[in-house]
């Protein structure tokens, strides 16, 4: 069975393609103590580790491996996959959970099933309604196959296991090979977008919880958005089905660095116009952890406009909370940037955020969170 060739690209990032066929593997979750027992999967016939955590392995047994292999486990007969972490966030989902999916184009009608391990033991409830979100993400990219989350040592029949085809920090930009699984499911063909109407779309987080919106004001740019003729989209409010059609036949898409911008690559018609806002400052919130000007240059052959102009900070203080920061934009630069990269015109009515909707935010966030914030500058700082 031929799988897609890593290119020069992959490799040079860290990418090889690989896929692991075991019988009878087994599979063990995270035990109490995690520092020591880790989720992996042994293959039995050696007795070594193939997968650890959240990477294909080839590492002798362990003790809490050895102990597994000689201990009680469940039976799944079949052919399964295995999945990254479970996870419902939809973000974390696509490069997480889905990344090592890439195989099933050439596995079709060969696989039973998807295996995930959990990250942290949650009640059932929660655990069935994080497969019930992951089941309806991967319905969307045509994958119709049930999921099983490994709770104690299950042994599976036959286990395909690839390596991430998409992760953080160097392996961010994604592999040619995710990129392909992706856009082969998600974006239109030529021909079918030929006959569809191109839009144009402002992704905002203005009707995000206050303290998840990410900066001061931005009901000010949807303003701006909406008089210049695009629609401006909340996804949090639509199915994702409606997300994916959004994004499909869009003209130009503009928005907040976050969540969204993980599945428009994967879907966004290749010659689309893309600008991204960032809202946050890489050095304070990882943020070099994530490369979405790679993930669209892989995947579509062009990056984004990257509009970075953040001039600081509110920070909640005196709370132990791990809460979110809120950026405050140069407005006046933002708009430059979007008019220079032809987003709007010069002509374009902008609008700013009012002294009484930034300090309705931030009271808002502050009771939210149970602590004040205070400003921190990044122009004249190096808190950042």
């Amino acid at each position: 069975m031929q799988f897609p060739a890593p290119t020069d690209m992959d490799l040079a990032i860290g990418y090889k393609g690989q896929i692991v066929s075991c019988e009878d593997a087994l599979l063990v979750p995270w035990g109490d103590d995690r520092d020591q027992q880790i989720c992996h999967v042994t293959d039995p016939k050696t007795g070594r580790l193939i997968f650890r955590h959240i990477n294909l392995c080839d590492l002798p047994q362990n003790e809490y491996a050895a102990r597994s292999l000689n201990g009680p486990r469940e039976r799944l007969r079949g052919t399964y996959i295995l999945a990254g972490y479970l996870s419902a966030h939809l973000g974390h989902c696509l490069v997480g959970t889905i990344s090592s999916l890439w195989p099933l184009s050439q596995l079709e009608g060969q696989i039973d099933g998807i295996v995930s391990f959990r990250i942290t033991a949650s009640p059932r409830q929660v655990e069935d309604r994080n497969e019930a979100a992951v089941a309806e993400i991967l319905r969307s990219l045509g994958i119709h196959l049930p999921i099983f989350t490994v709770r104690q040592p299950t042994q599976v029949d036959r286990l395909i296991l690839a390596e991430k085809g998409i992760g953080s920090y160097k392996l961010a930009r994604g592999s040619s090979y995710y990129h392909r699984f992706m856009r082969q499911r998600l974006s239109l063909s030529d021909e079918e977008l030929g006959k569809k109407a191109r839009t144009k779309l402002y992704i905002t987080r203005s009707q995000l919880q206050v303290q998840r919106r990410g900066i001061v004001g931005e009901a000010a740019i949807d303003r701006t958005f909406a008089a210049a003729g695009y629609e401006v989209v909340a996804p949090e409010k639509l199915p994702l089905s409606e997300q994916i059609a959004k994004y499909q036949t869009a003209d130009a898409i503009v928005g907040l660095d976050g969540t969204p911008f993980h599945l428009i690559p994967s879907v966004c018609p290749t010659d689309a116009k893309i600008a991204i806002i960032r809202r946050r400052f890489a050095k304070s919130q990882n943020l070099d952890g994530v490369d979405f000007a790679g993930q669209f240059e892989a995947a579509t052959g062009t990056a984004p406009t990257d509009i970075d102009c953040i001039n600081g900070e509110w920070r909640p203080v005196e709370t132990a909370k791990a809460s979110p920061h809120i950026a405050v934009l140069d407005f006046e630069k933002v708009y430059q940037g979007l008019v220079a990269g032809g987003f709007l015109d010069t002509t374009s009515e902008l609008h700013f955020p009012s002294s009484e909707e930034i300090q309705s935010q931030l009271d808002e966030a502050a009771i939210r969170i149970g602590a004040g914030y205070e400003f921190v500058d990044f122009r004249f700082s190096d808190v950042a």
